[in-house]
């Protein structure tokens, strides 16, 4: 029974945050046919651009273009410097991604003819580079630009407070300094994590999880969750100051906080991530975790302020309306009605009971069986790059621990090892196990085809469907009105007034369990929104006018019609705003004039907000949201408006509803994600730097970190711009000066090349800024330049002359 519920509550663990959604994915893959996704390295320079070894090459990734590098054999690791130098090891060979020929291009850093190995691991470590294969360690120094040379048996490098070290089969731990010297710690460690004014993570062969802080060892408690859950942890690092992220080898990534032992997450295929096998993962600049596995590399954000849901199982189709009621999450699509539930899902475990048989003396229990691992298969071991000592990784226990563990006494067991013994009888068993909590979307029994939405009436629930409406429940849900809808609205009297595709009006209530049509009329118009305001007047809006109507509880008239641009069919949002009735439509915003009995634009609050160029209705609230092409509001009901900027990062929104319990915010993008958004954490939105990324002519790119000069024959020039954003939801702007030719900054564009054509003799100076969605303005770096002018303008072409006309 203990360990029954150790397992449940790591199982809670796993899942606690299950609720909250699922961390934000982004995938992401090279569009180069001669490129596959084996990637076996990754890490990023100081703009936060990632470097890639891959198979075929080194690849360098800005969130939006690849450039790939080609390398002499497989790229199998790779380390930057301080000044941006990619090094690179590879099968057989090592070197570096440098300038040659007027373009970046691998270059070896020595002749290694003679050496056949794989360098699967490549450390830049206090100004030296150490390559390390699986006999030989290379140590290059980047100021000499001399190469030492180790022979032995290594298994791995890692770095402790300021010290390397490397791992030998033969002589255990080792210290590099001048020398190898042979040194005894106490963990044999398979891999570290280091961060600024942070102590060191490592991980042990043990599979321990450590602490490294004033030269002593301490194990994390968090270990204890990866023993009891079975998971074999291949490579740690820092995320931020509290998050650690833990790869393993068939389970996904798991997210720790250092600060919180409880806190546990896992991402898995079931969170979206496309393979549980993980080849290596990368923590950087982005504020989250990069996870390369065999269907290319894929982004966690850990801190975005966002959690998707779109990845529990059961969702199915387009979404259409999200809504919170009574701590219930409801979801409608093209599909049908969804809910949001939670089960335990369990495992049958075959186990025998060994009965004695009577009159026996000698009784022996036969041994469990203890299960060897295997030797890692060779790409295996290629991809994690870490062999696992012999004799030191402990049994693998997967969710449940040993099985024989769940057994209250000895005469049971899971295998029998050997011979049977003869003074035992076994009898065959089975026990329900629990293996997972699992969340997933639930559909509505008889919620078949497109519902638009779900609204609570009195003590029910009413799905509204393009074919009727419903009344649902989690078992079943019920037609009650067979119409086709195209809007609806519920009065303060508990009348159900609905506009028909076939450009009806009728209302119904509910009478003793009993749906009654009161009232049914045609208007001879597409009715695109409906609403009550505060006298219990009736609005409608349509192709090109506003009505009013009032309503008894058999009649429903229609005293006024008033006129509204509206020809393009734009959905009309309602909104009683501080006692005035405004319509929302994307040409702007528009109110009842009580005292004139028209309808007026509001140009003010057109200049405050902007234009309504995307505006959905709050359901929750009664309020209107409203995107001006850069920020959303909230109009609300008292009159406040709501400015969310960070919103902003969703431009092209289906749906937004508030969620009752929490303040925040659940999504429906237009990618058919549904997500639950924070607007009060601003975390994973930082802004990598700006930086020019290639600076190019007719002849080849050149080398920016140096002043040039070109010929007055070569005055072509082109400017590559970059702002990594992998996410892809900043949306940079760029805008540039030309001293020496322009007076005035260009406009801003989201174009990223620039180029300069017969550019005339002088001295130039390119100036570059950059805007994001929040409107972040950078300046990057300055590119000086100058263009000669042609010989016969040149000193040496007069002093020619002059000798010249002078000898005549």
């Amino acid at each position: 029974m203990r360990n029954f519920l150790l397992t449940i509550l790591s199982l809670l663990a796993i899942h606690v945050f299950a609720q909250k959604g699922d961390f934000l994915l982004t995938h992401h893959f090279p569009q180069h046919s001669n490129l596959d996704n084996s990637n076996f390295e990754i890490t990023n320079d100081s703009y936060g651009r990632l470097c890639i070894a891959n198979r075929s090459g080194v690849l360098k990734y800005d969130g939006e273009s690849w450039d790939f590098y080609q390398t002499p054999s497989a790229a199998l690791s790779l380390a930057v410097d301080s000044s941006d130098v990619v090094y690179v090891g590879c099968i057989g060979s090592v070197g570096m991604i440098d300038f040659q020929d007027r373009s970046l291009a691998f270059k070896p850093l020595m002749e290694l003819e003679a050496i056949d190995d794989l360098f699967l691991e490549t450390h830049y470590f206090n100004g030296k580079v150490y390559f390390m294969g699986s006999q030989n360690l290379l140590i290059y120094d980047t100021e000499t630009e001399e190469v030492k040379k180790y022979e032995g048996d290594f298994v791995n490098i890692f770095e402790l407070g300021d010290e390397i070290f490397v791992n030998t089969a033969e002589n255990g731990t080792m210290q590099i300094l001048d020398t190898l010297i042979t040194t005894k710690i106490e963990y044999t460690v398979s891999f570290s994590s280091k961060r600024t004014e942070q102590a060191d993570l490592a991980v042990s062969f043990d599979n321990e999880l450590l602490e490294y802080k004033d030269e002593r060892f301490s194990r994390l408690p968090q270990s204890d969750f990866i023993e009891q859950i079975g998971y074999e942890v291949k490579e740690i690092k820092w995320v931020n100051d509290s998050l650690f992220a833990c790869s393993t080898f068939e389970n996904g990534v798991i997210l720790f906080n250092k600060q919180d032992p409880s806190y546990a997450a896992v991402t898995n295929y079931q969170s979206g991530l496309p393979d549980n096998e993980v080849s290596t993962i990368h923590t950087g600049k982005s504020n989250g975790i990069w996870v390369a596995h065999q269907f290319g590399l894929s982004h966690i954000s850990p801190i975005f302020p966002a959690y998707s849901y779109s990845h529990f199982n059961g969702l199915n189709g387009n979404l259409t309306s999200v809504s919170d009621i009574n701590d219930q999450l409801w979801v409608s699509t093209s599909l049908g009605l969804f809910y949001f539930d939670q089960d335990t899902i369990f495992e049958n475990k075959v186990y025998y009971e060994i009965q004695r048989k009577q009159n026996i003396f000698t009784r022996k229990t036969p041994k469990k069986v203890e299960t060897e691992k295997d030797e890692k298969p060779l790409l295996k071991r290629l991809l994690g790059k870490k062999k696992r000592a012999n004799g030191t990784s402990k049994e693998k226990k997967g969710l449940l621990g040993k099985i024989s563990n769940i057994f209250e006494g000895g005469n049971k067991v899971e295998k029998v090892k050997g011979k049977l013994d003869r003074n035992a009888k076994y009898v065959w068993r089975i026990r329900k196990i629990p293996v997972d909590i699992q969340y997933s979307f639930s559909k509505v029994a008889g919620a078949n085809g497109k519902f638009l939405s779900i609204t609570p009436y009195q003590d029910k629930l009413l799905g509204i469907s393009t074919s009727g409406i419903y009344e649902i429940s989690k078992s079943e849900a019920n037609i009650i009105i067979p119409e086709s809808v195209r809007s609806f609205t519920i009065t303060k009297n508990d009348q159900l007034i609905i506009s028909t595709n076939d450009l009806e009006l009728k209302t119904f209530s509910l009478t003793e369990e009993v749906w009654v049509e009161k009232n049914s009329s045609s208007i001879g118009d597409i009715i695109v929104s409906m609403s009550e305001d505060e006298e219990r007047n009736i609005w409608m809006a349509g192709s090109t006018s506003i009505y009013r109507a009032t309503t008894t509880d058999s009649t429903l008239n229609i005293d006024q019609k008033l006129q509204l641009n509206n020809i393009f069919l734009d959905e009309v949002n309602i909104l009683n705003r501080n006692d005035s009735l405004y319509f929302i439509n994307s040409l702007g915003y528009f109110y009842f004039n009580k005292q004139e009995g028209k309808v007026q634009e509001d140009l003010g609050l057109k200049t405050r907000l902007g234009s309504p160029l995307h505006h959905l209705f709050d359901p929750i609230e009664g309020g209107v949201w409203v995107f001006n092409g850069k920020v959303w509001h909230h109009l609300k009901k008292d009159g406040t408006v709501e400015k969310l900027e960070n919103l902003g990062l969703f431009p092209d929104l289906r749906a937004i509803s508030i969620d009752r319990s929490s303040e925040k915010l659940w999504l429906i993008t237009q990618s058919n994600e549904l997500l639950k958004y924070d607007p009060q954490k601003k975390g994973g939105m930082e802004s990598l730097d700006f930086f020019l990324k290639r600076v190019s002519n007719e002849k080849g790119d050149l080398d920016q970190s140096k002043k040039f000069s070109l010929s007055y024959y070569e005055n072509f020039l082109s400017i590559e711009l970059s702002k990594p954003d992998f996410l892809g939801l900043l949306n940079p702007e760029f805008q540039y000066k030309l001293d020496g030719l322009h007076l005035e900054w260009s406009d801003w564009t989201s174009s990223k090349s620039i180029d300069f054509s017969f550019l005339p003799e002088g001295n130039y100076k390119l100036l570059e800024k950059s805007r994001d969605a929040f409107g972040r303005i950078e300046e990057g770096e300055m590119l000086a330049f100058s263009v000669k002018p042609p010989f016969w303008q040149t000193p040496w072409f007069y002093a020619i002359q002059i000798a010249f006309f002078g000898g005549l």
